[in-house]
């Protein structure tokens, strides 16, 4: 219990501190028109959309490389008699 109230306050802080650092709001700017924080440049919507499908595509990838990995279930086998012979 005490751990999770310790993460619970130190992501609530977290949030709070980005949140008066207004990431949110460059971070939407970014995803939406382009804008690179801190500067006057703007990437061009052809550049924007290569990174998009590169992400997703990445993102895809990587969820059907989970799904594959999915540990096989194998049939019970009965362990060798050790005094097969006596």
């Amino acid at each position: 219990m005490r751990k999770m109230v310790i993460t619970l306050s130190t992501t609530l802080s977290l949030l709070i501190i980005v949140g008066q650092f207004n990431v949110w709001d460059s971070l939407l700017l970014f995803l939406l028109v382009g804008t690179i924080p801190g500067t006057s440049f703007s990437l061009p919507p052809i550049a924007m959309l290569i990174c998009m499908t590169l992400f997703a595509g990445g993102v895809a990838l990587f969820i059907a490389a989970q799904a594959d990995s999915a540990p096989e279930v194998s049939e019970k086998t009965l362990p060798k008699k050790r005094y097969s012979r006596i």
